[in-house]
């Protein structure tokens, strides 16, 4: 089995692209309301970045607690998530500082809570928006030790019993708010995350355990799997069965060997892997930084397509800087490793 899934590197690419088309659309129809389907939905990219997680991590860190959880062991663990992500929520939250004071979602009392990753236990106090993602991951990574030792002593029929119930509970939070999955406020947002990234982690046992590999590994899988997806996106009430077919996608892009796994492991879609986190996270800085702009830039600032064009373009203008300079050498140093010259797995 591959030490490093590439594919999923390249997935990782294509959802953080997803998210940064989704927030283009307000400005390219004139409004959020006017936004068509399917683009409205491209929240639901995050949701498979909860799935990608605890699939990844549980295939680069399940021999770590083969034994069980040793503090030594989960401490390593830590510091290494820490190192994923830590470093560009820092610098965003610097950026932002010029917002300090200007409301409450920019007070000193939710500065503490983003400096802490505990955002999410206060409504609306992410200071970079896409940072109650984070949040909810960094809960995800503080359990995840116990949930892997656990997962290692469940038979296949255990798996497939959790990944109905994580299905079932976040199903029962999705209905119970009117079938939209896009939590990103309160403690509310557990009930997505944390469902998600232990359904990761039992489609990861799917996986090894090589279920279904042969048609899993199908192209045919995979294209049908990604038409799914977006035609379900395109119609309305169907965030759960869009986050299924996901899951889906996730486990044919893992397995599949063909013209599936040769186009996504191609420069250009393993680069927008590379850079996926800090495409994520710039774009909270990216809109501040021409909503700021815009008084000095002119008339032409109102049209909705120049403002699509220069939120994208000055998010990869930010994001290829950041990950090449900030992400993955703070990354390495606060691993205590060389730097990486290659193009590194998403964990």
């Amino acid at each position: 089995m591959a030490a490093n899934i590439r594919s999923l590197t390249a997935l990782r690419g294509i959802a953080a692209l997803t998210v940064l088309i989704f927030h283009c659309s307000a400005p390219l129809f004139g409004g959020a309301e006017q936004v068509p389907m399917p683009l409205n939905r491209g929240y639901l990219a995050v949701d498979l970045f909860f799935l990608l997680s605890g699939f990844v991590l549980t295939h680069v860190h399940e021999r770590d607690f083969a034994e069980g959880v040793a503090w030594a062991d989960v401490k390593s663990f830590l510091r290494a998530r820490l190192a994923r992500i830590y470093p560009i929520h820092i610098l965003t939250l610097l950026l932002l500082l010029p917002l300090y004071g200007s409301g409450a979602a920019y007070s000193g009392f939710a500065l503490v809570q983003n400096l802490f990753l505990t955002q999410i236990w206060c409504n609306g106090m992410s200071w970079n928006y896409g940072a109650w993602s984070i949040s909810a991951e960094w809960h995800a990574y503080l359990l995840f030790p116990i949930l892997v030792t656990h997962w290692r002593q469940r038979a296949g029929r255990e798996t497939f019993i959790i990944l109905l119930l994580c299905l079932a509970v976040l199903s029962l939070t999705v209905l119970h708010l009117d079938n939209d999955a896009n939590i990103a406020v309160t403690p509310a947002v557990l009930l997505r995350s944390l469902p998600e990234f232990i359904a990761g982690m039992g489609l990861y046992r799917v996986y090894r355990g090589g279920w279904m590999s042969k048609f899993m590994a199908d192209d045919r899988t995979a294209v049908c799997a990604a038409i799914a997806v977006v035609g379900l996106a395109s119609l309305k009430g169907t965030d759960i069965a869009v986050i299924a077919a996901l899951a889906v996608l996730l486990l044919a892009c893992a397995h599949n060997r063909g013209r599936a796994d040769r186009y996504l492991t191609a420069r250009a879609p393993m680069f927008l892997g590379r850079i996926s986190y800090s495409l994520y996270m710039v774009q909270m800085i990216a809109g501040t930084a021409l909503a700021a702009a815009a008084p000095w830039v002119g008339s032409i600032a109102a049209g909705h397509l120049f403002q699509a064009i220069a939120f994208a373009a000055l998010s990869f203008a930010l994001a290829i800087p950041v990950s090449r300079y900030v992400e993955f050498p703070m990354r390495d140093w606060l691993r205590g490793k060389a730097p990486s010259k290659t193009v590194p797995d998403i964990a």
